[in-house]
């Protein structure tokens, strides 16, 4: 596979887990505006740029995961 052809794949696959994090966050009604795949690194690895949000959002979200994690902590024992 030429570099072109593996950057390539690695920024799709960044853009596809991008949209798979944007699907599960807007089924629990949150939305990061600026999610969005990114540019690999130079060794290929792919990335998501989660960019900016609001504090609002950002705090929001937080909340959001202490509250599964709260209540996964709790199954457990």
């Amino acid at each position: 596979m030429t570099y072109y052809a593996a950057h390539h794949e690695a920024l799709e696959e960044g853009e596809r887990a991008a949209g798979e994090l944007a699907d599960a966050l807007r089924l629990a009604g949150l939305t990061l505006p600026s999610l969005r795949g990114d540019l690999p690194t130079i060794t290929g690895e792919p990335l998501v740029q989660l960019g900016r949000a609001s504090v609002p959002l950002v705090r929001e979200l937080a909340q959001w995961i202490r509250d599964r994690a709260d209540r996964t902590d709790h199954a457990g024992h």
